[in-house]
């Protein structure tokens, strides 16, 4: 309890000169990656643009690739992503966000192997969300973290960014103050 409080203390002493560029005509550029290297071969980047278009809220999009290799078995992919987050609080170091997001995904299967082979492309759109926070390094750079669910209607591609619906993802953001931020 004690070394809770201690934290307590230190992030709110910290916030008092940090103030991250979330204001009304700021944009954000950054997104997340992923390797994994369980079970074959799997790449994920996932950049992405946002406009603030009011204090603390975001509206933006990102891109989707992803790859996967498991023995004889590859998929890859391209998507959309569209994104609506608001940031909670204000001078924090640490700015606790949720996001909304659905888009788009095309993929394409291919399997040979054991005298069968078969090449399969699907394309399917999704929803999801989470409830994330940015760690702000300075002003203008912060890192993130997002808890976030995904429901797909397509079973094959639930799983491009992990193994169930409900995930952990890392990033990073770019934040820019537009012309009228201070």
């Amino acid at each position: 309890m004690k070394t809770l409080f201690l934290s307590l203390i230190l992030l709110t002493s910290l916030a008092v000169n940090v103030q991250a560029q979330t204001e009304k005509g700021s944009k954000m550029l950054g997104g997340i990656g992923n390797i994994g290297l369980s079970d074959g071969f799997t790449v994920l980047a996932q950049p992405n643009l946002g406009f603030f278009v009011a204090d603390n809220f975001a509206a933006g999009t990102s891109l989707l690739l992803f790859y996967s290799k498991q023995n004889n078995f590859r998929n890859a992919g391209i998507g959309v992503q569209p994104f609506l987050r608001y940031y909670i609080g204000e001078s924090l170091p640490v700015r606790p966000f949720v996001e909304a997001n659905g888009g788009y995904l095309a993929a394409r299967s291919k399997y040979t192997g054991e005298g069968f082979a078969y090449d399969n492309k699907n394309n399917s759109h999704f929803f999801g969300g989470g409830l994330g926070a940015a760690y702000f390094l300075t002003n203008q750079i912060g890192l993130e973290a997002m808890l976030y669910y995904r429901s797909n209607e397509n079973p094959v591609l639930v799983n491009y960014q992990g193994s169930s619906k409900l995930g952990i993802s890392f990033g990073f953001q770019i934040y820019l103050p537009g012309s009228a931020a201070k």
